[in-house]
């Protein structure tokens, strides 16, 4: 597949990263007719491409050009355009007096509405008309929220509301919106979780758990939660105006025309020129290591940006070379360019990466590093995400996969009794006897086995011929990683045991110990986690591979494919959120091609970190990706 079909799935992306605003529904817009044909008005608003009023208005960007000869060279924010009425929307006006569903019979001067999911007491006073204080006066339990199938009494009889359309003059309104805090009560569900919850009501997981006591005893079906939203408040203000909200804290969103993106990375270009200084005519040429990562990381970067560049997204891209040097980057901090930037991707280093979130933070520019990092330098500092998951997180995801595929499975945690991997162990113990505490809903002690021992004839006593059998082993140490499966397979082979179902789980780190067996890795179903993964039967992989190496010459690394998602997410919700943007880094979503984004504040007032996990299992000896 070509340049374009990387572009639609781009594209795609884009709209499903920005699913949650709100989008035209074209039966129920303003119609015209012009020279005996019939269009729709519509008014241009932020990220809207061709491509997307193509889905929506089932035109071709072709006919809206045909009739709007001024937008040939691109949309713009604001301008009103002409789009015809395409044969699936020329249906008669529906008649907005009919009543809906969740109107009951009107009794008195009131009439009963049936609290449908999503709904606030703003949107249902503004669908009927009436203010919110009136409804509060009939309904004072609804003070303390919300719940789904709450019935109401609504003031007055059932009449609909239909706004007026805005004009195209010079005194055209401004839509400004600002968001409250509202509770809404509500069941859970079979099958739901606090990500599925914190997705649907666009709250954090902590901002649930805060509004639930904790959730000490796990997310349970049938059980009522409070839940904070955002309850959306427009305004009507004229032109120039600005926004005041109640609290004094909302301020109008800037867009702009051009992002800044500033990239720091670790080139050692000056390393890089004395190695080639002293390389034989005779000896092939290659790029310095760390210099390949750096060009190949920001070869990736440019093709997002090019991508993103036909969603409309424009970006004057600064790149700057570390050379992994503190005294390089408090030059680099000066620079206007570094000051006005709008995103600051990198640096690499931990000793440099302190220096820039200190920068960052001080001057309320966000930056995403790129590479693993400790997660103390987004204590307090809201303006930090990171961009690759930590070990721990990925520990966290691996026991929560474990109690939700195998709940009932003999579990057993293998201690490496190396100093290093203690902490490790232990999150792993914690998580999941947590996780077993939610799934079974009742505190519990720890069902499984924690061994220190793994030689073989202890091992064979702890596994189960009547259940399978879960062995994980958190190690980091590839001589643990190497003796542990050997002496594992080993357990496997004894005619008393041969019969068992035996599992394997541990990092991804096992997977570059060329010390491990393959054989044992498939004959133990060896699964493990990870914070990334190449699918390369994949469309999007294979289309990404050509437009790289049409583009350079050669085929992607990693660092090509990270640069790549960390480009693309990050400058994609810049555009979209603008000057809100980082106090919207925390909805950033996305399967990507290498990593997944599941962007999350780590706490209140404090950074971001990537919570996406991937679990890869040995099929044979090919690895398949199950979650």
């Amino acid at each position: 597949m070509g340049i374009m079909s990387l572009s639609k799935y781009i594209l795609l992306l884009t709209i499903t990263l920005c699913a949650h605003l709100s989008f035209a529904q074209p039966e129920k817009q303003e119609r015209v007719e012009r020279n005996g044909k019939e269009f729709f008005v519509y008014k241009v608003e932020r990220g809207k491409t061709f491509y997307s009023l193509e889905r929506e208005y089932k035109v071709s960007s072709d006919e809206i050009i045909k009739y709007n000869p001024n937008v040939e060279n691109g949309l713009k924010k604001g301008e009103t355009i002409y789009i015809p009425v395409a044969d699936e929307f020329k249906t008669s006006a529906p008649d907005n007096t009919t009543k809906p569903e969740n109107i009951d019979k009107p009794t008195g001067n009131t009439f009963t509405h049936t609290v449908a999911q999503g709904e606030t007491l703003y949107g249902i006073s503004r669908k009927y008309d009436v203010e919110v204080n009136e409804i509060l006066k009939l309904n004072p339990e609804a003070k303390d929220g919300l719940s789904i199938g709450q019935k109401l009494k609504i003031p007055g009889e059932f009449t609909s509301v239909e706004l007026d359309p805005v004009e195209n003059d010079d005194t055209t309104t401004h839509v400004h919106t600002i968001y409250k805090d509202s509770i809404v009560m509500h069941v859970v569900q079979e099958g739901e979780t606090m990500y599925s919850l914190s997705k649907r009501y666009m709250a954090t997981q902590s901002q649930i758990r805060d509004a639930n006591d904790g959730l000490k005893g796990g997310l349970r079906k049938g059980d009522t939660l409070r839940i904070p939203i955002r309850m959306e408040v427009e305004e009507i203000l004229d032109k120039g105006d600005v926004l005041v909200a109640d609290d004094s804290t909302a301020q109008e969103v800037v867009y702009k025309d051009v992002y800044n993106v500033v990239v720091m990375v670790p080139f050692q270009l000056d390393k890089n020129a004395a190695i080639e200084a002293r390389r034989r005519s005779t000896e092939d040429r290659e790029l310095y290591f760390p210099t390949k990562i750096g060009v190949d990381f920001l070869g990736g970067i440019q093709l997002a940006l090019d991508s993103l560049s036909k969603a409309g997204i424009s970006v004057s891209l600064n790149v700057y070379d570390t050379y992994k040097d503190t005294g390089v980057i408090a030059k680099l901090l000066k620079k206007d360019e570094v000051l006005s930037a709008d995103l600051i991707i990198g640096p690499f280093h931990s000793h440099c990466v302190n220096m820039v979130a200190d920068f960052a933070l001080e001057n309320k520019i966000h930056m995403v590093i790129p590479v693993p990092q400790g997660n103390k330098v987004l204590f307090k500092n809201p303006y930090v995400s990171k961009a690759v998951t930590s070990t721990t997180s990925k520990i966290r995801g691996l026991a929560d996969y474990i109690v939700k595929t195998y709940p009932d499975a003999n579990i057993i945690l293998v201690d490496s009794k190396i100093k290093k991997d203690e902490y490790l162990v232990k999150v792993a113990q914690t998580a999941i006897t947590e996780n077993l505490s939610a799934h079974f809903n009742k505190p519990m002690e720890p069902k499984m086995s924690y061994v220190h021992n793994y030689e073989a004839n202890h091992m064979k006593g702890l596994i189960s011929k009547d259940r399978m059998n879960i062995v994980v082993a958190i190690s980091k140490d590839q001589g643990f990683a190497t003796n542990f499966m050997t002496k594992i397979n080993g357990v496997t082979n004894s005619w008393d045991k041969y019969s068992a179902d035996i599992k394997v789980f541990g990092l991804d780190d096992w997977e570059y110990f060329n010390s491990i067996d393959d054989l044992y890795k498939k004959k133990l179903d060896f699964h493990y986690v990870s914070n990334k993964h190449i699918d390369y039967d994949t469309a999007m992989v294979q289309d990404f591979i050509l437009n790289y190496r049409e583009k350079y010459g050669y085929d992607p690394s990693d660092p090509a494919y990270m640069g790549f998602d960390v480009a693309y997410n990050y400058v994609a919700a810049l555009a979209h959120y603008g000057s809100a943007f980082p106090e919207n880094v925390g909805q950033i979503r996305s399967n990507g091609i290498h990593t997944k984004m599941n962007i999350e504040q780590v706490q209140e007032e404090s950074g971001f970190e990537n919570r996406s996990i991937y679990i890869v299992r040995y099929n044979g000896f090919k690895l398949e990706l199950v979650e």
